[in-house]
């Protein structure tokens, strides 16, 4: 945890320093320092050894064999190639080309001011830099899904529906995407009125979202093209989330809707991609893997709330909510690595690939 916490304040503080011309190039040598620190990690995350022993046995079967492996076509071809550099090499390569899609799209869409805001939601906000690391096929699926929104908002349609097929070789949740890919054309301006109703429609699905329309998604997900997934069903209802934290999640949610008509055209789109989030994690407690289809939102935060604070004009306001999410955001780190917590055992102690003791 503590090396975590160094980095990441580290990588914060540069890429705060970049409004200045003297630090001009601060987002840079922040992202550097975050694409070696994940690059060279080691046996660190829930499925780190999953992918290891995924990854032996791919590149030690016969080549017509790989179809027959459990994960997606594109995730044994990149195993399969990856035999002359190893596991370690593999993993190196992806995670400089997926944070650089990170630090583009935050280099594109996001003030210098608030680059900093964009490096803490990445590093800071669990889901982010220290789950994904663990979830290596969606990670890399979320990054291809990015570019290929970017081109969408270029209105580069073909290039950009190829790419999240892409995207579905590597996990096929993706596939969920493509209905999705309208919201990069569509000119939708929400008033203060359409936010209201939409916060209206959120609340409901918040609170009966498993009732209204359960059966509709267990049969979504029974689907043959999810067959693998259906082992995560639990069918029963569980309890709905309350509290402080809770309650201010509500509140950016609102602020969130009621902020997309001050951005630009494109600012507007990427704003409606991350609204659609928190309907995916509605369904996370009769299905958890329902809940992991919106890192392919949620992570546009990175892009959407430095955009949102930097427009409202309230100053007052403005911190007020910037105070609470940072200080919601620190609670869950730390509760992420709590010691009775599931993911302590394999986050907690960071390791690097010179630490192993052979290399793969």
């Amino acid at each position: 945890m503590h090396a975590t916490l160094i980095v990441s304040f580290i990588a914060i503080l540069l890429a705060y320093l970049a409004r200045y011309q003297n630090f001009r190039y601060g987002l840079e040598t922040a992202f550097v320092l975050l694409t070696v620190f994940i690059g060279i990690r080691y046996n660190w995350g829930n499925d780190y050894h999953s992918y290891y022993q995924l990854y032996l046995t791919i590149t030690n079967s016969p080549s017509e064999s790989l179809s027959s492996f459990r994960s997606e076509v594109g995730w044994n071809f990149i195993n399969r190639i990856s035999t002359t550099i190893g596991f370690f090499g593999m993993v190196i390569l992806l995670t400089v080309f997926e944070y650089v899609v990170i630090y583009y799209m935050i280099k594109k869409h996001v003030r210098k001011e608030w680059y900093w805001l964009s490096v803490f939601i990445f590093t800071l906000s669990v889901a982010f830099m220290l789950v994904t690391s663990s979830m290596m096929r969606q990670f890399l699926a979320v990054c291809v899904f990015m570019i290929a929104f970017e081109l969408l908002l270029n209105r580069k349609w073909i290039v950009s529906i190829l790419l999240i097929l892409l995207s579905s070789l590597f996990h096929r949740s993706a596939l969920i995407l493509l209905p999705f890919a309208g919201i990069a054309v569509l000119n939708i301006n929400l008033s203060r009125k359409g936010a209201g109703v939409w916060f209206l429609m959120y609340l409901v699905m918040y609170f009966f979202a498993v009732d209204l329309l359960g059966n509709l998604f267990f049969k979504l997900i029974e689907l043959e093209q999810f067959e693998k997934y259906q082992t995560y069903l639990f069918r029963d209802k569980g309890s709905i989330g309350s509290g402080l934290g809770v309650l201010f999640a509500m509140i950016m949610y609102f602020f969130l809707l009621d902020n997309q008509k001050h951005q630009n055209v494109k600012m507007k789109r990427i704003f409606l991609m991350l609204a659609f989030a928190p309907l995916f994690e509605m369904f996370g407690d009769i299905s958890p893997y329902t809940s992991r289809l919106a890192y392919y939102f949620s992570i546009f935060s990175i892009i959407v709330y430095p955009a949102m604070f930097g427009t409202i004009k309230n100053r007052m306001l403005r911190y007020g909510l910037l105070a609470g999410y940072i200080l919601i955001t620190l609670k869950s780190f730390f509760e992420f690595f709590n010691p009775i917590g599931i993911w302590h055992e394999f986050f907690y102690k960071y390791q690097t690939i010179f630490s192993a003791s052979h290399w793969m």
